[in-house]
């Protein structure tokens, strides 16, 4: 099963030249002249496209984001123990990105509260502590890392909660599970719209994701962020929208905006019947 995670880890990394531009025009332009996938960093790209964020200005091919490395960290956390907590998830990540921590990376919002609140009770400081609320798609990544060791959904969701209480978390890990059943006996594109149609969370988007162009879309239906209600339609859009795993990640680079993180599920849920881009590099 530990086929998922290279299937992940090269989701993440294949758009990180262009992770966080907000503008897909630009990006779609690019594209049109070279591949968007596994390319080298052009700060330039950032400033020409004028609605971006570069978090990883020291990027180079085959890097992940912090969400990537996250998911790396807990596989070899859960490796050497299955019986993990969230507690100690919690202090694995809060080792490596704490001040002095061995990470060299962006630290996302979750990560930020999680040193606060450790740090002020460290100190044993007198502040209300930040909330770990989180809904972006780390809570995906403890997903990925039981489907690769075999181990249960309640595990998943157990460890997401280190980030988040939300138990939405748990309705698209079943919603996952139920891809993969499908996809034993459809393509992508008939088992994305047959588990639709079964129903899912904020099921309005996932049933326009079926219907409405691509531009239409994202502006209009979701947008390209990190919050899960919003980026896991925008996943089965584009797997309904392609026909293979590189197609799917070409789609998903030239929309833009969280497209590492979208990415490293675009991968996850395509181990089962895809094959890997020729030129991907080895993570």
């Amino acid at each position: 099963m530990e086929k998922i995670l290279a299937f992940a880890y090269t989701g993440n990394t294949s758009s990180m030249a262009y992770n966080w531009i907000y503008n897909p025009d630009y990006l779609k332009a690019l594209a049109a002249n070279h591949s968007l996938l596994f390319q080298p960093l052009n700060p330039e790209d950032y400033v020409k496209s004028e609605k971006s964020f570069l978090a990883y200005p020291d990027m180079k091919v085959g890097d992940l984001s912090a969400e990537g490395d996250i998911l790396k960290w807990l596989v070899d956390a859960l490796k050497d123990n299955p019986d993990l907590t969230a507690k100690e998830y919690q202090n694995l990540v809060f080792d490596r990105v704490k001040p002095g921590g061995r990470y060299i990376g962006y630290a996302e919002s979750y990560a930020r509260a999680l040193v606060f609140n450790k740090i002020a009770k460290l100190h044993k400081l007198d502040v209300t502590p930040l909330p770990m609320d989180d809904d972006q798609m780390v809570g995906f990544m403890p997903y990925i890392a039981v489907k690769a060791l075999g181990l249960s959904l309640d595990k998943a969701f157990e460890l997401a909660q280190a980030f988040t209480h939300l138990e939405v978390y748990q309705d698209y890990f079943q919603l996952f599970d139920d891809l993969f059943e499908a996809l034993n006996e459809h393509p992508m594109q008939a088992a994305i719209k047959k588990v639709i149609a079964a129903g899912t969370p904020v099921s309005e988007r996932f049933q326009k994701a079926l219907v409405e162009p691509t531009e239409t879309f994202i502006t209009e239906t979701v947008n390209t962020a990190c919050h899960i209600a919003d980026a896991v339609p925008l996943v089965f859009h584009i797997l309904a929208q392609t026909n293979s795993f590189e197609d799917a990640l070409h789609m998903n680079a030239w929309i833009g905006g969280a497209s590492a993180d979208r990415g490293t599920l675009i991968g996850a849920l395509y181990h089962t019947v895809g094959t890997l881009p020729e030129n991907a590099p080895k993570i």
